[in-house]
């Protein structure tokens, strides 16, 4: 068993790969963990197989719209946050976004402040939704998995569930 916490993993999914490259760096700055698309295959296939915190999807992708990739990432990842980036911003991209439950919808090109700030924020409501909300599940505080409510013990880690004993 280890003690660390687990650092919040973020894929940032985008065509460009120089804005790829450059909000990679900057989170992993701020102590991200980050994983990295160029399409919305690439994002579905890494979703399925990686769990996310948090997504930054750009609303133009070659092989989809990103108000797509939405749909098909929540059904992968339930408590997964995401962000929509765009450098295209018109009111049919946002009501498309707000009816894929996007979490937040910023405009290229974005402010890295405002960036850090909507992230945070949004990691704090999926923290709140994983501590207080869900009451099928727990959230360990170590590996980032989630548990039975059953359970008292993590089934990846073996880390107590708080509150346990």
């Amino acid at each position: 068993m280890t003690n660390q916490k687990v650092e919040p993993k973020i894929l940032i999914v985008d065509y460009d790969k120089s804005i790829l490259e450059s909000l990679r760096k900057a989170l992993e700055l701020e102590g991200y963990v980050v994983d990295t698309a160029e399409s919305g295959r690439e994002a579905i296939d890494k979703s399925k197989a990686l769990d996310y915190n948090l997504a930054l999807v750009d609303v133009r992708l070659p092989d989809m719209q990103g108000t797509e990739l939405l749909t098909a990432m929540r059904d992968t990842i339930p408590r997964m946050r995401k962000i929509i980036v765009t450098g295209y911003p018109s009111l049919q991209n946002a009501v498309a976004a707000i009816n894929k439950s996007v979490d937040a919808y910023l405009i290229k090109p974005v402010n890295m402040n405002d960036l850090l700030g909507t992230i945070k924020t949004q990691l704090k409501k999926q923290f709140e939704e994983l501590e207080y909300g869900d009451k099928q599940s727990w959230f360990c505080y170590y590996c980032g998995k989630s548990n039975f409510p059953e359970r008292t013990t993590c089934w990846k880690c073996g880390h107590r569930r708080r509150g346990s004993g």
